[in-house]
């Protein structure tokens, strides 16, 4: 027999069965935004037995957090009057762990029998340890970029295969660049050897700083096309969590 709770005025126009037996908590609205179908799994988004029996006929921004409601109510009703199918959105839903936790909302239109938007269905997806990961590693790669800017020496990063990610400061006077400008492109393209210099050398290949801390010198060509004459320490970047190597650091000094 099927859990599912649907309010009289709801549209059967997916299996009950079929819904009810959905991993993920799942919802329906009319055109005011209040719940009129849920499944089993919607019925744990809310916290304590009471709130549970009386989901259907709440109001859906009554689940979520205050600073969310007025941003989701503006965009539910630009739905409800221009039927543009709707993104997915994230929203701060307090559920049944009594704390709020992240939920990727995907969202779709229903329609009345004139083919205007009538309601909206959801699927509620939890992602909140991965907002949380995404947040950290937001903090932690701008710890980082904070830290190399804070460098005097010029430093580049590239990745594994040799295309730029990262140019500090320093380094973007040194070579006339800005990090935005070069980052993605490899950097025997991004910094040419410069042909014309007598005592110019023929690089080792870039697969070899990714073995082990190097020097080379080496004569590059600016952004302006000037010649510049640079040692470079080159050192692996290593995964400590992984052990692969992800990419090369290097200092850049003129000559």
């Amino acid at each position: 027999m099927s859990n599912l709770m649907t309010s009289p005025f709801a549209a059967p126009d997916l299996s009950d069965e079929f819904i009810d037996h959905l991993p993920l908590p799942y919802l329906e609205l009319n055109k005011s935004g209040v719940i009129v179908r849920v499944n089993s799994a919607a019925l744990d988004l809310s916290p304590g037995e009471q709130s549970k029996i009386n989901l259907l006929g709440k109001n859906i921004w009554e689940l979520m957090a205050s600073a969310d409601t007025d941003v989701s109510f503006d965009s539910y009703c630009s739905a409800m009057a221009t039927g543009q199918k709707p993104r997915p959105v994230r929203r701060a839903i307090f559920d049944h762990t009594r704390q709020f936790r992240t939920y990727e909302l995907y969202r779709s239109l229903s329609y009345d029998a004139d083919g205007n938007p009538s309601g909206m269905r959801i699927l509620f997806v939890d992602v909140t340890e991965e907002a949380r990961n995404l947040t950290e590693i937001s903090r932690s790669l701008g710890w980082l970029q904070s830290a190399l800017a804070a460098l005097p020496e010029a430093i580049l990063l590239t990745d594994s295969v040799g295309f730029i990610l990262y140019l500090n400061p320093a380094a973007e006077a040194l070579l006339g660049w800005r990090s935005s400008e070069i980052a993605g492109q490899l950097i025997e393209q991004a910094l040419p050897l410069d042909s014309t210099d007598p005592e110019g050398e023929t690089p080792p290949p870039f697969t070899s700083a990714l073995e082990a801390p190097s020097k080379i010198s080496l004569s590059i060509l600016d952004s302006c096309g000037h010649s510049l004459r640079v040692e470079i320490f080159s050192s692996p970047v290593t995964d400590v969590q992984t052990g692969h190597i992800t990419g090369v650091i290097s200092i850049l000094r003129k000559q």
